[in-house]
């Protein structure tokens, strides 16, 4: 899998997403996603980054995970955030999908997606995510499962690599 924007099957996609999942299905170890991650994973994810415009998430990963030095705007979907409108940071208390479209008309494309599965569901469902990122770590988690029926049924595989125990693959909504 190659690592620049078209290499990764980016090309003009307006919204990206990028999940790690651990051999259980958990996202999380701890209450974060950062105790699952494998060197592979962090290098793949900061090239992944490294592309978006802006990133959007939802209440919870806001709470849990640093992003109060993120160097792209930061959206964030939560109902029980106080909302605020930054150059760098927008809490609304909005779906993830009017959000994700606030975030595209207010700084472009591509958007990356780094929610949990409750905030991707609704995403996958109405196949607003162009590209999806799934990395898969041979490590168990514990909490924050990922149901990935809603993601076969509206995305398909189109590319798979392993690197050192880490499973990377790339979905796209199926047409």
């Amino acid at each position: 899998m190659s690592l620049s924007k078209d290499g990764l099957g980016i090309g003009d996609a307006r919204a990206i997403a990028n999940i790690l999942v651990a051999s259980n299905g958990a996202t999380t170890l701890n209450g974060k996603s950062s105790g699952l991650r494998t060197l592979e994973d962090a290098q793949r994810f900061h090239v992944i980054r490294k592309l978006a415009k802006a990133v959007l998430i939802g209440g919870n990963t806001y709470r849990s995970e640093p992003y109060g030095k993120s160097p792209i705007p930061v959206f964030v979907s939560s109902k029980t955030l106080a909302e605020t409108s930054t150059s760098k940071l927008n809490i609304k208390n909005a779906t993830p999908i009017k959000m994700l479209e606030s975030a595209l008309s207010e700084v472009g494309s591509p958007v990356i997606i780094e929610g949990g599965p409750r905030f991707l569901n609704p995403l996958i469902t109405s196949k607003s995510i162009n590209s999806l990122f799934i990395t898969r770590v041979p490590k168990s988690g514990d909490g924050d499962f990922f149901d990935e029926s809603e993601l076969k049924r509206n995305y398909q595989l189109v590319e798979s690599e392993i690197i050192n125990d880490t499973v990377f693959e790339i979905w796209q909504p199926i047409n």
